[in-house]
């Protein structure tokens, strides 16, 4: 049994309606959720503790350089 162009029109039709009715669908279930909430700012001393421990960090990997430069070459 062959079909003819007038099945192949309606197939399309059908299958364009029902991607509009999800993507609709989509658009109104992705918006009508909560906004996300901003993230809380850190407090200052926690900036400084962030900062403090980076800064021993970077003098350390600093040092350990410094004495793989040091080392003489097998």
């Amino acid at each position: 049994m062959r079909r003819g162009r007038g099945d192949l029109k309606e197939i399309g039709w059908l299958a364009n309606s029902a991607f509009g009715m999800v993507f609709v669908w989509f658009l109104m279930v992705g918006c009508a959720g909560d906004p996300p909430k901003p993230l809380p700012q850190p407090t200052p001393q926690q900036t400084r503790s962030d900062s403090d421990r980076f800064f021993e960090k970077m003098k350390q990997e600093e040092g350990e350089r410094t004495k793989a430069q040091e080392a003489p070459m097998p």
